[in-house]
């Protein structure tokens, strides 16, 4: 589970940070600007994408 630490560290990376979700390793990016989420989409689109929001 992720915390509100964990999401402000992920913010401050500013790219793909590895990390465990159910024993399986994946690549976990966090936006505030939407421009940059469209962007991440158009460059893995060739990957599997969850796509998790707040609210």
């Amino acid at each position: 589970m992720l915390t509100g630490t964990d999401i402000d560290d992920l913010l401050r990376v500013g790219g793909p940070k590895p990390v465990k979700f159910g024993g399986v390793l994946v690549l976990l990016i966090t936006f505030t600007d939407p421009n940059a989420c469209y962007q991440a989409f158009e460059t893995y689109s060739n990957k599997r994408i969850l796509f998790i929001t707040s609210g």
